[in-house]
């Protein structure tokens, strides 16, 4: 799976973790012994609200010089969509290009978010489709219990969800840099590669030089 692709996927999931994240939130309120739960939930769904914009816009960035403006809008309209250019392998191969040396950094950070992702869909049990495992509108002791469980586990939700928002800034900030050293990057592939030129030279004259009798060089 490409890095860009392995990007769409992540902007897909984020909003199900917010969905989720408000559904347990309205799971806990029914609970009076951890009510208080209630709040934390949505202090984490305005944060994760928040790194989906934040991953959004780095990826807009990233593709806009790649991607023609149509393409890029139905592309984040349909997240991780293999229909709409997600897994386009021209496109993989030209951010390889264009990225050089920070390609495998940048999508190694993406990389790196998509299994922090993951690891809070297991935490908070999120099946296939993206749904909780109680429902609001059914009530039993079983369902009961399985509220105060997601609501007493709220430092492990923090935690991982701290290691989303360091990741997702350290993506942010390879974009930033990356278009703020385009233009400088674009300047470099057009100068002429006078070091290149120069070993081409020398080795046309080395073997001219091997070639001709050495009486012919010596006369010149």
């Amino acid at each position: 799976m490409s890095g860009i692709e392995i990007a769409g996927l992540v902007l897909a999931s984020i909003p199900l973790l917010v969905s989720a994240l408000e559904h347990h939130s309205d799971g806990v309120q029914t609970i009076r012994k951890i009510r208080h739960s209630s709040k934390g939930f949505l202090r984490l769904k305005r944060i994760l609200e928040t790194e989906n914009d934040i991953f959004l816009n780095s990826i807009e960035l990233l593709l806009k010089d790649d991607v023609d403006d149509h393409v890029l809008a139905t592309m984040l309209q349909y997240p991780g969509s293999k229909d709409v250019g997600w897994k386009d392998v021209k496109l993989d191969a030209r951010l390889r290009e264009r990225l050089g040396r920070s390609y495998s950094i940048y999508f190694e950070a993406v990389d790196a978010l998509a299994n922090d992702i993951r690891s809070f869909a297991d935490a908070i049990q999120l099946n296939d489709s993206g749904k909780a495992p109680f429902t609001l509108d059914a009530w039993s002791v079983k369902d009961a219990l399985s509220r105060i469980r997601f609501g007493l586990k709220m430092k492990g939700y923090n935690d991982i969800v701290n290691d989303i928002t360091a990741q997702n800034q350290r993506i942010m900030w390879l974009t930033q840099q990356g278009n703020l050293l385009e233009p400088l990057r674009k300047r470099r592939r057009k100068l002429p590669d006078f070091d290149t030129a120069r070993a081409h030279a020398r080795a046309v004259f080395e073997a001219i030089r091997n070639g001709l009798p050495s009486t012919c060089i010596v006369g010149h």
